[in-house]
């Protein structure tokens, strides 16, 4: 059982299922100026999951890297703010994009920082508004988290990387004084971009 397939979509098949070129004894024939050869639906569907999957994986780096450069500009503009809750916003915002742009590279242990600063920045954020989050036991408690998905998702020494740079990014956030938020900021930028490498 064969089927007849646009001749250039066999062109692609044959380079990257190394049949080689068409044969000569395959029918052609052409329709609609569009040449067309006889092949086999295996081939066919072949061809189909290689152009899915090279899509995909350039899709997904498309979407690292849009919401990569997302998480930096939040974290740039982390630098321009002077009040703390527009500063835990901007760090929350980035926070989102690390997530989903480490998902797309399959760098699981650079989402764990993320996920937990996520839950960290809306506790720190209401500290004023409740005095359950004002509790000292709460960096404690997202430093520990950090560690401890760290450690489920160890493989490299660079995977501790991140979780250092959490660690003091836990403690800069509950300070109440921006300055020394954006100070202790800057060494954990220089971890995240090794970690980048």
């Amino acid at each position: 059982f064969k089927s007849y397939f646009p001749v250039h979509a066999v062109f692609f098949t044959s380079r990257f299922c190394h049949n080689g070129p068409p044969h000569q004894n395959n029918v052609i024939f052409t329709h609609n100026n569009i040449l067309f050869l006889q092949i086999k639906p295996v081939t066919i569907i072949l061809t189909y999951i290689i152009v899915f999957c090279k899509g995909y994986f350039l899709m997904t780096g498309i979407i690292s890297t849009i919401f990569g450069i997302g998480a930096t500009v939040s974290l740039f503009l982390i630098y321009q703010q002077k009040n703390r809750s527009k500063l835990l916003l901007c760090k929350l915002s980035a926070d989102i994009c690390w997530i989903i742009h480490y998902s797309c590279l399959g760098a699981y242990s650079g989402m764990v920082p993320g996920t937990v600063g996520i839950f960290r920045e809306l506790i720190f954020l209401n500290r004023e508004k409740h005095k359950w989050c004002n509790k000292i036991i709460w960096p404690i408690i997202f430093i520990l988290c950090n560690w401890a998905l760290g450690y489920m998702t160890y493989k490299t020494p660079a995977d501790l990387l991140p979780i250092i740079a959490s660690t003091f990014v836990t403690v800069s956030l509950w300070l109440k004084n921006p300055y020394f938020t954006k100070m202790i900021s800057v060494p954990v930028s220089i971890v995240f971009i090794i970690y980048n490498f």
